[in-house]
């Protein structure tokens, strides 16, 4: 498997981000309005295009003018309705036209009769839509205004029904007729809020979520570069110095020149970590890297690998391992001893796993006598490696060379 699965750097930190950017939340604000706003769109189709014939049919007994006014102000904010919600372009400037539509053809009902005296077969034949307007009220206002309007519409209903252009009804049935619509709309109503206030909360936690990963990244961030920084120090300068006051030999005092050089311009370099802590770097140009950092610094060590071909990792891995096989190969010409000492990097590609190895076969020492602070061992290299999910162990005896294996990422229990 090539290594686009080694996004598994920082499983805790880059795990978690991986998966926020392929998880689509079940319930959101965006979403809700959305299905919202097409839901209506739909009820909107099916009944308004109901409520047609009727239309028409009393049509003629109305006046003209008003009758033509009031019908294609009605059914043209309905038929915006379900264009916007279907486009989800602006469905509740729409829905709230509409609504404001119906509730001034009620008020505005008496002007439909030709003989306002007459009475009414029946009820105004907008009265169908009445349930439409609800639930476009209760997707276009906030709960009071929603609650506001279906008690205004209401009012207002019973008021013409009994009138003689309404039908003329009894008290009774024109409250029974209302009360039928508000009762749909009062439903849709509770359903739209306990939808809204559910994704409302889901949003709620998913920018808390967000805001802590930001910040763990932040914190993240800062602790590599102070990673970077501490390195350098210990790797490049103070590194440095001490080579320099150990130079005995011809040999060790070249290192220490190119040595001195490497850390000016390393320290000339040092900037902060790059925004992306994943970026991937093709293995190839480890070993080049290797190569070209040993001539330049005059140190000898061969370098072999295998099966680096077509395979990447992330950047903050190659930073690490680098800079860890660069203090073994340091550690090796101060404590290796005199003499032609060989010094070997192996790196190794197999199994999604990346190893690289240090050895030399120097004087060695004892491991489980090595003291506390040497830094270039316990922090140069073991904790380096360990930061960016690898494992670093050391392996050496008097007289039997040291090696250093380093592999990412560790396995279980390491």
């Amino acid at each position: 498997m090539r290594v686009r699965a080694s996004r598994l750097l920082l499983a805790g930190v880059r795990g978690s981000s991986d998966s926020d950017r392929s998880t689509r939340y079940l319930i959101s604000s965006a979403l809700v309005e959305k299905v919202v706003g097409r839901c209506l769109a739909a009820y909107c189709l099916i009944f308004g295009g109901l409520a047609i014939p009727d239309a028409f049919v009393g049509q003629p007994l109305m006046n003209q003018v008003w009758a033509w006014i009031a019908g294609v102000a009605l059914f043209g904010s309905l038929a915006a309705t379900v264009v916007t919600g279907v486009l989800e372009w602006h469905p509740r400037i729409a829905a709230a036209s509409f609504s404001v539509v119906y509730l001034a053809i009620l008020v505005t009902w008496q002007l439909a009769a030709s003989d306002p005296s007459a009475v009414a077969s029946g009820a105004p034949w907008p009265s169908p839509l009445s349930t439409i307007a609800f639930a476009a009220a209760s997707f276009a206002f906030r709960q009071a205004g929603a609650l506001v309007y279906m008690g205004s519409v209401y009012v207002v209903y019973i008021i013409v029904r009994q009138t003689p252009a309404g039908g003329g009804a009894p008290l009774l049935q024109s409250l029974a007729e209302a009360g039928y619509g508000v009762i749909i709309g009062l439903v849709v109503l509770l359903l739209i809020t306990m939808f809204r206030r559910a994704a409302a909360s889901v949003d709620s936690a998913h920018g808390a979520a967000t805001g802590r990963y930001a910040k763990t990244v932040r914190d993240h961030r800062t602790e590599m570069e102070r990673i970077q920084v501490d390195s350098i120090l210990h790797d490049s300068v103070l590194t440095t110095f001490l080579t320099a006051a150990r130079s005995h030999t011809p040999e060790e005092r070249v290192l220490a020149v190119a040595m001195a050089k490497h850390a000016l311009a390393e320290v000339a370099s040092a900037g902060p970590m790059p925004e992306t802590l994943d970026d991937l770097v093709p293995l190839n140009g480890l070993r080049r890297r290797f190569t070209e950092t040993c001539a330049e610094l005059g140190i000898r060590a061969t370098f072999t690998a295998e099966g680096l071909q077509n395979y990447s990792v992330p950047g903050s891995v190659v930073e690490a391992l680098f800079s860890a096989v660069m203090q073994a190969l340091t550690n090796s010409i101060q404590h290796a001893g005199p003499g032609d000492v060989k010094r070997h990097v192996h790196i190794r590609w197999a199994h999604a796993v990346l190893t690289v190895t240090t050895t030399d076969d120097g004087v060695g020492f004892d491991v489980d006598h090595m003291t506390p602070n040497r830094l270039g061992v316990r922090v140069s290299i073991i904790e380096r490696v360990h930061n960016v999910g690898g494992h670093a162990e050391i392996a050496s005896q008097p007289g039997h060379g040291t090696t250093v294996t380093m592999t990412w990422p560790r396995a279980e229990g390491d």
